[in-house]
């Protein structure tokens, strides 16, 4: 691997990791985990180019740490409306999620 593409991939990884503020507000700290769980099993499936399985495992670096600045007892309050990351954290922990609160306002 040549140093421009080394390159390359650590900035796809840090695009990942460049987590969103806001979505501390839709996760707690074991959602948050187990989406992290969920990116690293993406990342690591062999269904994905290489820039792309950076950016995942990015993601999941993010989350991580996401999840350790806010602390175990993270839980914020539970949301009228999750964006699709809510969900998707809510899926990967097995938490319920009332219709109401998807994005289109359906069961899922």
């Amino acid at each position: 691997m040549n140093e421009s593409t080394t390159d390359a991939l650590l900035q796809d990884f840090t695009d990942g990791f460049a987590f969103d503020e806001r979505l501390r507000l839709q996760l707690n700290y074991e959602q948050m985990n187990a989406l992290a769980n969920m990116f690293f099993g993406w990342a690591l499936s062999g269904n994905f180019d290489a820039k792309q399985s950076a950016w995942y495992t990015g993601v999941a670096e993010g989350l991580l740490a996401e999840a350790e600045l806010a602390g175990l007892e993270w839980n914020p309050p539970e949301p009228e409306k999750l964006g699709v990351i809510g969900v998707l954290g809510r899926l990967a922990n097995d938490d319920p999620i009332r219709p109401e609160q998807t994005p289109r306002g359906r069961a899922l």
